[in-house]
Order: structure tokens, then C-alpha cells, then sequence
């Protein structure tokens, strides 16, 4: 499935590759919070005590660590990726955080429903699609 609209920048494109990198591991995502520690309590996005980030969460660790200085980069990586959930989902963009703390289902490649770390991974895979 591809997003219409602009191709998506290299900065844009770099940021969502590194989410989908942060992300991979299925320990390394988490609902309910931002981020968290090793412990389990609610960390911010960017301290460095965090181990584990829910979609938001990882989308702005993932702009610090590849585009520090560049707000541009950072929100059109996160436009790219609501528009991304919107066409997956028909619920629109107000739907974003829902993905990994509502169990909203996203289809997977094969029209297989995805909740959760797999459907994180489908949006921001679908969302690098060129």
C-alpha cells in the first residue's frame, strides 16, 4: 500500500527508519507510557534511562537521535506516519495514539488483523513505502 502524496524526505525517511529500528525488538516497545526504565516507571521519551517507548514515544527518541536540530524533518516524519494510520485505518489521524494503547487493528500485508508492537511496525512500515 502506497501513501499518496510528496515522496518523503531523506530527514523524514531517516527518522522513521530509526523508529522502526528502535522499535524492532518487541521488548523495546511498550503502551500505557512515553517510555520507561528497566524497571518498568514512566520515563520521558529522551531520558536516557529508557529502555523501552510506546510509538509517540519512539517517533521523538528516534527525531533527537537522527535530526537534533531540525523540527521539519521531525514533523513530517510524524505527518507521513498519521497519514499512514488514517489510510490504514479509516479512523483518521485523531486515532494515533490508539494504535498501541487501544488495540485499533490495522490490516497486515495479508488483510491479517494486527493490534499492538505488529502493527507499530506495519504503519511505519507502510509509511516508508515510497
Amino acid at each position: 500500500m502506497q501513501i499518496s502524496g510528496n515522496p518523503i524526505s531523506p530527514g523524514g525517511r531517516k527518522i522513521i527508519e530509526a523508529t522502526r529500528a528502535l522499535l524492532a525488538d518487541p521488548r523495546s516497545h511498550t503502551t500505557g507510557a512515553v517510555a520507561r526504565d528497566k524497571y518498568g516507571v514512566e520515563v520521558g521519551s529522551k531520558d536516557v534511562r529508557a529502555v523501552c517507548w510506546c510509538f509517540i514515544g519512539g517517533l521523538s527518541k528516534a527525531s533527537e537521535v537522527v535530526a537534533p536540530l531540525d523540527p521539519f524533518d521531525s514533523m513530517e516524519a510524524l505527518a507521513r506516519v498519521e497519514r499512514t494510520i488514517e489510510r490504514l485505518t479509516d479512523h483518521g489521524t485523531h486515532r494515533l495514539l490508539s494504535v498501541n494503547e487501544e488495540g485499533v487493528v490495522i490490516p497486515g500485508p495479508n488483510g491479517e488483523p494486527l493490534t499492538g508492537h505488529a502493527a507499530v511496525l506495519r504503519v511505519l512500515d507502510v509509511a516508508l513505502e515510497a
